[in-house]
């Protein structure tokens, strides 16, 4: 962890789309009190009738494919635009016509990076079975994790204020951190203290556990009381982010900014 910098750790929220169908014998699931349903287990590649050496192998095979979909999609786009132009008339276009002969090599180029030309490809060069049971895979683990992932966020807006501050600093000591939780009285809303041991500076670290952004004020607050203790760097954590005002204000004054998913990256580390 940069305390030198502000920045503000997160990992978006990316959900996964599924395709349990493609599987005989998919993995168990079971229903939340929430409604949601959740894997008992990790996805495996056993669960796919695949191995680790064969995944190898569909990876090389899947990027081979992809680029042959791609030359062909390209190059049927490119002769459908040319056919055009010999409906039309050659003698009355030509100008036209030479100018795209001219640019063709460009427009490859930028039409190779266009997430439409993929899907183009893949109708031209369909997937195996091999393929579409790895794809199953990829997608049900994109699934587990991402169902994790939404269970520790509402792991951590469950913690009541004093939890918040305790799981916080056992985070903190799990990363190698010398950190230490401050009393209940403690001053100037100072939650943590992290100790350098090398220099023996210390960085303030304060917990909110509030479900919404916090405003200016409170790390206004917490920027004074970094300069009264003469702290070296100071963190504000809140699980529900913060306002622009927050981030504009950290980043003038270095300190760093950790919300939700923040904390869930450090867990990740």
């Amino acid at each position: 962890m940069n305390y030198g910098k502000a920045k503000k750790v997160e990992a978006p929220i990316q959900a996964a789309k599924t395709a349990r169908g493609r599987n005989k014998t998919p993995p168990t699931t079971l229903t939340s009190t929430s409604g949601i349903n959740m894997r008992t287990k990790r996805p495996e590649p056993g669960d796919y009738q695949l191995t680790e050496e064969s995944i190898d192998e569909i990876k090389i095979y899947n990027e081979r494919q992809k680029k042959r979909g791609k030359v062909i999609a390209v190059s049927f786009i490119l002769l459908v635009v040319l056919l055009f132009f010999t409906c039309i008339g050659w003698e009355k276009n030509y100008i036209y016509a030479i100018i795209f002969l001219c640019l063709s090599p460009y427009l490859y180029i930028i039409l190779d990076h266009v997430e439409a030309i993929d899907k183009i490809g893949r109708l031209f060069c369909p997937p195996n079975k091999l393929t579409i049971k790895y794809e199953g895979y990829i997608n049900a683990l994109n699934e587990y994790e991402e169902e994790k992932r939404r269970q520790k966020v509402k792991y951590w807006f469950s913690l009541s204020g004093l939890e918040f501050e305790n799981e916080v600093t056992n985070l903190l000591i799990k990363k190698r951190y010398n950190a230490e939780k401050t009393s209940n009285t403690r001053d100037g809303g100072v939650d943590i203290i992290i100790k350098n041991p090398i220099d023996s500076s210390i960085t303030i670290v304060q917990c909110k556990a509030h479900k919404k952004p916090v405003g200016p004020h409170v790390i206004r607050d917490l920027y004074g009381t970094m300069i009264a203790t003469g702290a070296k760097d100071a963190i504000l954590i809140n699980l529900g982010g913060f306002t622009i005002g927050v981030k504009t204000f950290a980043a003038s004054k270095g300190i760093t900014l950790v919300d939700v998913y923040g904390l869930i990256e450090m867990q990740k580390e």
